[in-house]
C-alpha cells in the first residue's frame, strides 16, 4: 500500500468513538462505451469527511493527509476555509497523533463558541 492510504487508514482505525470518517476518492474513469464517470466530492475535498459528535450534535468533519513535503493546494485551503468558516472542523495532518491533536483543538475551540451562545 502507498504511504499516503497508510495514513489514510490508520487515521480512520484511531478515530475516537465521537468521530466517525470515511475515504472520499476523487477521479474519473472513461467506461468502454466512451461515457466519463466522476466520483467524490469536488476538486479540495478533504481526503477523509465524516463527522464529529460535539455534545451530541453531528458536526461536519474533514482530513486532509500529507506524506513527506506534499503542500495544501489552493482548492484545498479554498476547501479548508469554507468548512471552517462554517463551523465544521477541517484539518491538514501528516500523522496520526497530528491528526488528533488538530482535532482536538478544533473540537475544543468549538466547545468554547457553544460556551458562548446564550439560551
Amino acid at each position: 500500500m502507498k504511504p499516503h492510504t497508510n495514513l489514510l487508514k490508520a487515521i480512520m482505525a484511531s478515530a475516537p468513538a465521537n468521530v466517525r470518517l470515511f475515504q472520499n476518492d476523487q477521479g474519473s474513469v472513461e467506461l468502454i462505451d466512451g461515457r466519463h464517470i466522476t466520483y467524490g466530492l469536488l476538486t479540495g475535498s478533504s481526503d477523509l469527511i465524516g463527522w464529529t459528535v460535539i455534545r451530541g450534535i453531528a458536526v461536519f468533519t474533514g482530513v486532509e493527509a500529507k506524506i513527506g513535503s506534499d503542500k495544501v493546494r489552493p482548492a484545498q485551503a479554498q476547501w479548508r476555509f469554507q468548512v471552517t468558516s462554517q463551523g465544521g472542523i477541517a484539518i491538514v495532518a501528516r500523522s496520526v497523533e497530528e491528526c488528533w491533536q488538530l482535532h482536538t483543538a478544533a473540537t475544543n475551540k468549538l466547545l468554547a463558541s457553544f460556551n458562548s451562545i446564550s439560551p
